[in-house]
């Protein structure tokens, strides 16, 4: 439907607006001096802010390897892990709760598994596989 057409902006929109929330968060722990949160800051600024737009830019620059499923399925595995994994980390590091290292695990290997079929998109893309 409108996201396969779109998702392109979809992964634009959504880089931009994780980068807005990390550096919030990153003035908010500058201003109570408590920097417990940084890896969560790291992980949404790099994860959110490069991954998310650079693949909006690659697909709007061979928008022939948006078409599908595939790049949706990405979207929402990344989309999914970050989440996943900036609020299971943010209780990890807050409350020192252990339990929720494998939920943050959980995020990341979401993270990981659509990065990795994004990469299979470059690699099979005839226009980037050669480049």
């Amino acid at each position: 439907g409108e996201m396969m057409r779109n998702v392109s902006a979809w992964f634009l929109r959504t880089g931009v607006t994780v980068v807005v929330i990390g550096m919030a968060l990153g003035l908010f722990m500058a201003m109570t001096e408590d920097h417990r949160l940084m890896p969560v800051h790291a992980h949404m600024n790099v994860i959110g802010w490069l991954s998310l737009f650079a693949i909006g830019l690659y697909y709007r620059a061979f928008p022939g390897a948006a078409r599908g499923s595939l790049p949706v399925v990405q979207y929402w595995l990344l989309l999914i892990g970050i989440v996943v994994m900036g609020i299971s980390l943010a209780f990890l590091v807050t409350t020192g709760g252990a339990a929720l290292g494998p939920i943050a695990g959980l995020g990341g290997l979401l993270l990981l598994i659509g990065m990795i079929l994004f990469a299979w998109t470059v690699y099979s893309n005839r226009q980037t596989a050669t480049a």
